[in-house]
């Protein structure tokens, strides 16, 4: 709805605000051609509300690509995302996330990473918890990584597997047809 859109912004406006003050540079990352607007809309947002900041701590770098992604996502410390395959991608390259979910799938790779407490529901987002979320994902993140991996290469091994399944079946049912 326009009311958790506008709170959405509100609180992102916030927390950049936080991060630049306390001198971490700030990436905007484009995970879909169609958030576009939207990272239009915040910018003049933070211009709006005199968040001010030195030319290149807010990094705004187009994504023409799957590999424009991953070298950006790669270029972080930490991240904050939205979009699904952002959250995905940043645990595939052992990046400590803390993911803003808009859909349940996102809470379950979440919690099924074991990073449930670094995630927060759209629907009922805040900016002095999302402060406290980072700053409790940042003063863990050295102890998050090899857990995140472990449980990334874990997932491999499933996915693998279970692609190995299917295309199994599929060859057998073709031949014997």
């Amino acid at each position: 709805t326009n009311v958790v859109y506008s709170t959405y912004l509100d609180v992102l406006v916030e927390f950049v605000r936080w991060l630049l003050v306390h001198d971490y540079d700030v990436r905007l990352v484009i995970g879909d051609s169609a958030d576009l607007p939207v990272v239009q809309e915040f910018k003049s947002l933070l211009k709006q509300r005199s968040v001010t900041h030195e030319e290149g701590r807010v990094i705004d770098e187009p994504v023409g690509s799957v590999d424009d992604l991953l070298k950006q996502l790669g270029a972080t410390d930490l991240v904050v995302a939205t979009r699904f395959h952002n959250v995905l991608l940043s645990l595939v390259l052992d990046k400590p996330v803390l993911a803003i979910s808009f859909h349940h799938k996102c809470s379950s790779l979440m919690r099924q990473m074991g990073l449930s407490e670094y995630c927060q529901d759209i629907n009922y987002i805040n900016a002095q918890e999302l402060i406290e979320q980072f700053c409790d994902l940042e003063k863990n993140a050295e102890r998050l990584r090899p857990l995140i991996k472990q449980k990334t290469v874990a997932f491999r091994k499933a996915l693998d597997n279970q692609y190995a399944e299917i295309l199994n079946k599929i060859s057998n049912s073709a031949s014997s047809s």
